[in-house]
């Protein structure tokens, strides 16, 4: 093994198993922990990256890394924040679906660890971000906001993190919008006003993302569009935030920050 070092939280799932077949193919990180909920039947089944077998998050004397990387589901956070502060790591939480006393856990815990937490680790759902958040400041209240989401059928919740950062960066823009989106129009029984922004949500097959925001004006539309084409994208953007982790300062960070920190490191190697 080589590289920054690794504990994968929630990591026989889906995003979990990319994580570890990413890093086992990169020379910049390596997971030494494959780590999954306490009872879960993957306690002691070979990895999926053939290193090793999957271990409880609390199992004792598991060896020092660098940084925790989260996708367990949130029943699994004390476990995981516990884990945190045992090694003195950074956290990259990945995952959604906390409660409200679980992001104060976190925000307690940024105080003295760096954390990042996002709904998408999607660079390229970040850039689109701060590509809406423009579009809403130009355009303004002379035209209509709405926005589309598409998940695999699997998908639980709805609308999707992604779509709600959406939500927020229009809101950022365009300040003269509602501050709640309308999540459907069935019993509203009146026609939109100016302020509303809708958000509509589709599950079925396999579509790991897909988000459009809709600018509709009186004679023009625009529409900016991401598609995730599989969870790699997702996986290889918790992996670039962990490498960021691993050296930030303490603190309560999103993938804006990171997205940021690479754009400015780029832009220094440029001109160097």
């Amino acid at each position: 093994m080589s590289g920054l070092r690794l504990a994968v939280a929630g990591a026989s799932g889906r995003m979990g198993q990319a994580i570890l077949r990413l890093a086992g193919e990169s020379t910049e990180v390596s997971v030494v922990h494959a780590l999954v909920r306490p009872g879960s039947v993957a306690v002691g089944r070979a990895r999926s990256d053939g290193r090793g077998v999957y271990r409880s998050v609390d199992t004792e004397g598991l060896e020092q890394v660098d940084v925790v990387v989260d996708f367990a589901l949130p029943a699994a956070l004390e476990h995981v924040v516990a884990r945190v502060k045992n090694w003195r790591s950074a956290l990259v939480v990945g995952g959604t679906g906390h409660a409200p006393r679980q992001l104060e856990q976190l925000e307690r815990l940024a105080s003295e660890f760096c954390v990042v937490r996002d709904r998408n680790m999607s660079l390229g759902v970040h850039a689109l971000c701060a590509l809406v958040e423009r579009a809403a400041s130009l355009l303004g209240a002379e035209f209509d906001y709405e926005i589309f989401e598409q998940h695999h059928r699997q998908k639980v919740d709805a609308p999707s993190g992604t779509a709600l950062l959406l939500f927020e960066a229009l809101r950022t823009g365009a300040r003269h919008l509602d501050p709640s989106p309308v999540m459907e129009r069935a019993t509203i029984g009146a026609s939109r006003h100016g302020g509303e922004v809708g958000i509509l949500s589709s599950r079925g097959g396999q579509v790991p993302g897909d988000h459009t925001v809709y600018c509709l004006g009186e004679e023009e539309r625009l529409e900016l569009t991401h598609r995730a084409l599989n969870r790699d994208v997702f996986a290889r953007g918790a992996l670039r935030a962990a490498l960021w982790a691993a050296h930030a300062a303490p603190g309560n960070y999103t993938m804006r920050d990171v997205l940021g920190a690479l754009v400015a490191n780029e832009h220094c190697q440029e001109t160097d």
